[in-house]
């Protein structure tokens, strides 16, 4: 018993009337079943602005990220389709969020706030007429690998 109270630590866990675990804090990452349907009950859609991606299809998202230390809470987590949910997590400089009346959460993307260089001068110069010259530097610094022969 004492090693079982050494080793132990307490964990803070809101339930439902039923027994549904809806809170967890900071002791899991993962949102439970129960936390997601609630979600997908409260939201249609990604939480994105103007995303079609229906909520059961989503992820759950930490609106405030849980490396930074978002908690697995209902209040915190919305559903996040699979593109913005990484594209957030990798450019969270292009995002905001902002909490509506209704408790739910929105996530606005800004826009690409890093322009591509521009493209050089003469860059397709040599190559095959029926590729076309649209894309090829785009190629280069996405880092392609399927080189059209000169």
């Amino acid at each position: 018993m004492h090693r079982l109270a050494r080793t132990s630590r307490l964990v803070r866990m809101v339930v439902d009337a039923k027994g549904q675990v809806l809170n967890m804090g900071r002791a899991v990452r993962l949102a439970t079943p129960a936390q997601r349907q609630a979600l997908i009950a409260r939201y249609a859609t990604c939480y994105c602005d103007g995303c079609a991606i229906p909520a059961d299809m989503a992820e759950i998202d930490h609106v405030n990220g849980w490396i930074n230390g978002g908690a697995t809470d209902l209040e915190d987590m919305a559903p996040a389709c699979t593109w913005h949910n990484r594209d957030k997590a990798a450019h969270p400089d292009r995002y905001t969020t902002h909490r509506n009346p209704d408790g739910t959460w929105t996530l606005t993307h800004l826009g690409r706030l890093t322009p591509l260089p521009s493209k050089p001068q003469g860059f397709c110069e040599g190559r095959q007429p029926k590729t076309g010259c649209g894309d090829h530097y785009e190629d280069r610094l996405r880092g392609a690998t399927n080189k059209v022969p000169v």
